[in-house]
């Protein structure tokens, strides 16, 4: 159960990003690396899943990669080339995931867990120049959310390294939300 409420919760937080990218035209301050990066890792999450027949990862990350290509989308342009390119990539990582061993694909993870790393440099670079952002808050607080739920699913399932991915994400998510929204002020709609 709590699986399945982190996934479905995990899936959408992409789409208020996708969303403000389109809205605006706009991805200022929307770091390109961390997306890139979510968009692997959730590939080698997806085999995660396979292998170990978790339902909750293999579909939550399955439709999380759709919404992941929506943002890399919107922040790289469209064409028919790019989405080629995404759906092969996407083919590869997860062959490559479920071909290596459990221990092996473990470790993978882990250092995925630092997926967010170039966002909160990002939000850090934007919150001391003062710039323009286009990162969505909505984003992060979901995603936090999210983390928080896959953190008590994976102490209950007695998944380690689940709850150290979640963990960092926890982190990480406050981290891009403090420096994304100190100098917007409460009442400001996304």
């Amino acid at each position: 159960m709590f699986g399945l409420a982190a996934g479905t919760i995990g899936v959408i937080s992409s789409l208020p990003q996708s969303l403000k990218i389109r809205k605006s035209g706009s991805s200022a301050g929307v770091s390109r690396l961390t997306w890139l990066i979510m968009f692997v890792s959730g590939s080698f999450w997806l085999g995660y899943g396979i292998k170990t027949h978790s339902l909750s990862q293999e579909v939550s990350n399955a439709v999380a990669l759709i919404l992941i290509s929506t943002v890399l989308i919107g922040i790289f342009g469209s064409s028919v080339t790019k989405a080629v390119v995404l759906i092969v990539a996407f083919a590869g990582f997860v062959f490559i995931a479920t071909a290596l061993p459990l221990t092996a694909l473990a470790i993978v993870l882990l250092l995925f867990a630092s997926t967010r790393i170039p966002q909160v440099i990002a939000s850090y670079r934007r919150y001391i120049s003062g710039g323009p952002s286009a990162v969505s808050m909505h984003t992060w607080a979901l995603s936090t959310l999210s983390g928080l739920i896959w953190l008590i699913y994976a102490v209950l399932a007695g998944r380690g390294v689940v709850e150290l991915s979640a963990l960092s994400g926890i982190t990480f998510g406050i981290a891009i939300m403090y420096f994304e929204r100190s100098d917007r002020g409460l009442t400001e709609p996304e």
